[in-house]
């Protein structure tokens, strides 16, 4: 029977037997102290110790957002509850198979997406508890977001020890890291392999601590779901905590002049004056602030400063998101202020004809750029003659009617073997591709590497052989296929013309 009882460095957890008896899982377990009071946009603090045994057997609340729309598609396939909020949300939640505690079991962490703006870790889709029956240890982690996680000011970084600002969730993200170095080995896992995965702004964030300074050795293998690559073919909203500043302090944010006024301000007051403000409809985000984050994710890849570990890394077919480029002449200004010299020979290979033509390239924008950036993620790192990359390709339409397609976060029912929660009428094909999917995640989680017994054999992408995995009704590891405008995209920015003609 796996463990109920451990213990770690602030006290007693006892967990309770998940689905499958082999397994246990330990909920709302905290991994720093409550960000609020004096706390609120600080980096995260110890957690206080506790006597006798704390029941972990319950989720905690989740990071204030704002409530999903009735009867819309991430309400209805995630979010069907209501869950608490709280701006003491920094809890995670552990899954394993350990008996004694002495296994040293791989270990999976997960970072949810949500544009940086909601989503939590226990949304219908995560459970680990497969990967724990199948001797991976799982943590699912909670972060701050939206105005509590990355605002930024001046004060807030004079009274930084790092002078570091606006990147309150992110410093939860590497507490949670470092937790799991000091803590994960009571519960049967391995501190030495531990790999970190992530969807959407998840997977913004796995690539994000990849090229951080301040992560190295904290984690082993990545996974990059629908979120990370290489976009030197748009701005990445990548600010400096300069202009962040000087565009979303408190003054201009809060209508306050003071730290200890912003702090004296509820929970209910900061969510409606974030919603209300520029700072939301900008959009929270993180910042290079020159702690976390030195350089300009892409920069951090071109300059070979991203860790040299393996990454799986991928996207859907049917992403379903849009860039904001508002007509024909300024995507054509915009790309020859991005791409300079090479400007024209890109522009060309685009259907800019027409405004009809434009409207329908414009709506294929973001997949197509998921597609270039991963693949070219994956030739450039193959270049610079690192770690193997496995690239992805999701493409499996999802059943029920609605005729969505292979739409963004479509996967995490299939990479987290959970397609029986799903109300779509899932059928034997889905279950053939979850139980393909779910192993390829385990295996990396393991090795580094997806293939094993059973599975169609995954080579990771090289120069020579551009393939990657099809995850579809069948599963194939087949050439990439790219149009010409995408191809062309690829060998610029994997190239050092790429990294000539990016404005980074």
């Amino acid at each position: 029977m796996a463990l109920r009882r451990v213990k770690i460095e602030s006290g007693v957890l006892r967990g309770q037997v998940a689905g499958n008896s082999y397994v246990s899982v330990f909920r709302g377990i905290p991994f720093a102290a409550p960000p609020v009071g004096d706390l609120r946009w600080k980096a995260p603090q110890p957690v206080e110790p506790w006597e006798g045994e704390r029941d972990a057997s319950r989720f905690s609340p989740i990071e204030p957002q704002p409530p999903k729309p009735d009867g819309g598609y991430y309400q209805k396939e995630y979010f069907p509850m209501l869950e608490e909020t709280s701006e003491d949300c920094l809890y995670l939640n552990v899954w394993t198979s350990a008996v004694t505690g002495q296994e040293k079991m791989p270990v999976f962490v997960w970072i949810h997406g949500g544009g940086f703006r909601e989503g939590y870790s226990y949304t219908m889709g995560y459970d680990g508890e497969a990967y724990a029956a199948n001797g991976v240890v799982v943590v699912t982690i909670n972060y701050r977001l939206g105005i509590f996680g990355f605002l930024a000011d001046p004060a807030l970084a004079a009274e930084s020890s790092t002078g570091s600002t606006g990147n309150y969730g992110l410093l939860d993200q590497i507490a949670a890291l470092q937790w799991v170095q000091r803590n994960i080995a009571a519960f049967g896992g391995d501190p030495d392999n531990v790999t970190i995965a992530g969807q959407s702004a998840g997977g913004i964030s796995v690539q994000i601590l990849a090229s951080s300074p301040v992560t190295r050795g904290l984690f082993h293998k990545a996974i990059i779901q629908s979120g990370g690559g290489l976009f030197a073919l748009y701005d990445t909203p990548f600010l400096t905590a300069e202009e962040a500043m000087a565009r979303n302090d408190l003054e201009h944010t809060l209508h306050v002049s003071s730290i200890e006024e912003a702090r004296a301000l509820t929970t209910e007051e900061l969510y409606r004056l974030q919603m209300e403000g520029p700072f939301w409809r900008d959009g929270p985000f993180p910042l290079i602030d020159g702690y976390i984050l030195t350089e300009d994710i892409n920069a951090a890849a071109y300059r070979g400063h991203c860790h040299e570990i393996p990454y799986l890394i991928g996207s859907t077919q049917d992403e379903g998101l849009q860039l904001v480029l508002s007509d024909r002449k300024g995507f054509a200004a915009h790309m020859r202020e991005v791409l300079g010299s090479k400007a024209e020979e890109y522009l060309k290979l685009c259907p800019l004809d027409s405004e009809k033509e434009f409207t329908a390239f414009r709506s294929q924008l973001m997949q197509e750029h998921l597609r270039i950036g991963t693949a070219a993620w994956c030739r450039l790192q193959n270049a610079q003659g690192r770690a193997p990359s496995y690239l992805y390709y999701f493409t499996h339409n999802l059943p029920g009617g609605d005729d969505l397609g292979a739409v963004h976060s479509s996967e995490h029912w299939y990479v987290f073997r959970t397609i029986l929660r799903s109300w779509r009428p899932m059928n034997e094909t889905d279950l053939r591709l979850t139980l393909t999917m779910s192993n390829y995640w385990i295996n990396f989680a393991k090795t580094g590497n997806p293939n094993g017994e059973g599975l169609p054999e995954w080579k990771p992408y090289t120069a020579e052989t551009p393939c990657r995995m099809n995850l579809g009704a069948a599963q194939v590891c087949e050439p990439v296929a790219l149009n010409d405008r995408e191809q062309w995209c690829v060998e610029l920015m994997a190239s050092e013309d790429g990294w000539k003609n990016t404005d980074l």
